[in-house]
């Protein structure tokens, strides 16, 4: 439907700014892409995230937990843009932690249905591999910025 009023595809929309990146900021090119593809990783985990928590069991404790998960996983990419958006280097830093904080949220929430067994057991395998991932590439960030700080 989107695709039919704009002419596009969002995955178009991604190209035209990767390859915009990479003509007008040729020294930063890798850093920018890698902010891009980790933009990118991050949305796609809280698409996965969305999903998972809607097929959760209609119950007490699936309501609960998807809630708690549901705002914890969406809000990894949020902040994470909003970091790449910063207005100083200590402002990155700070929305960093804040990003790594929630992605560990995240894993304590997929860690309680893992254990629990609630969810599709595949696709709960998969996020907690995608979870763990995120939190240590967000954890080295963190960690290097601060020692640039």
């Amino acid at each position: 439907m989107e695709e039919e009023r704009f002419g596009c595809t969002l995955e178009d929309g991604l190209e035209d700014r990767r390859a915009e990146d990479r003509v007008n900021k040729s020294p930063s090119t890798r850093l920018t892409l890698d902010k891009i593809q980790l933009e990118d990783r991050t949305k796609a985990f809280a698409i996965q995230i969305i999903r998972f928590v809607a097929n959760l069991p209609k119950s007490r404790i699936g309501h609960v937990l998807g809630y708690q998960l549901l705002k914890s996983g969406t809000s990894v990419g949020a902040n994470y843009r909003e970091a790449n958006r910063a207005e100083s280097r200590a402002d990155f830093a700070h929305k960093i932690g804040i990003v790594e904080k929630e992605c560990s949220e995240s894993l304590y929430w997929l860690e309680l249905c893992d254990e629990s067994d609630i969810g599709d057991k595949v696709v709960r395998s998969q996020l907690l591999q995608e979870c763990g991932e995120l939190l240590a590439i967000f954890t080295s960030i963190g960690k290097s910025t601060k020692a640039r700080t």
